[in-house]
């Protein structure tokens, strides 16, 4: 998923349902693709599919209803990532490391709103004070800002200036 289509798809609506084959190649593309869709402002909703199951496969199975009553339970990315890390973890014994991985996703968020309310939420999955969660959102931010995030580290691309345009224009008239 690229941030230009992200923007296209943002003229239309702000709320994004990933639906990725429910094996970890699938589940690992949802995290990612939910991590850009955050740093570009949408709401982010993940539709868990059983395991074994692909979106086109599920529908041609179960049907369009069926596949409706998953997009109704879908996780944000809080939920998402908490249930699947503590799956891939095998308990929830190791809560600070998904509470650092959902924490960093978080961080992603422009939107002070959207931070509070998936900050409410980290806080009562887990039972911490929304504090200690800001107090971790702001050493991951300020160190982002120190070292640059990831989707700002290259040039933005930029189109052809009008000067090559014209350029490309001469060169295809004298070869005809």
């Amino acid at each position: 998923m690229t941030v230009e289509q992200i923007q296209y798809i943002s003229r239309y609506t702000q709320n994004v349902y990933l639906v990725y084959d429910a094996d970890t190649a699938g589940q690992d593309a949802s995290l990612r693709g939910a991590d850009i869709l955050l740093e570009q402002g949408m709401n982010v909703y993940i539709v868990e599919l059983p395991q074994g199951e692909d979106p086109d496969t599920f529908v041609l199975s179960k049907g369009s209803e069926e596949f409706m009553t998953l997009i109704g339970g879908a996780a944000n990315i809080v939920e998402f990532k908490a249930s699947l890390l503590a799956r891939r973890s095998g308990s929830s014994s190791a809560p600070g490391a998904i509470i650092q991985s959902i924490v960093e996703s978080l961080a992603k968020v422009g939107d002070a709103i959207k931070v509070n309310l998936y900050v409410k939420d980290l806080a009562d999955k887990f039972g911490l004070r929304e504090e200690s969660i800001y107090q971790e959102l702001k050493k991951r931010k300020s160190s982002q800002s120190r070292y640059g995030s990831d989707s700002s580290s290259g040039p933005s691309p930029k189109l052809p200036s009008l000067r090559l345009a014209i350029a490309d224009r001469d060169l295809i008239s004298l070869l005809m």
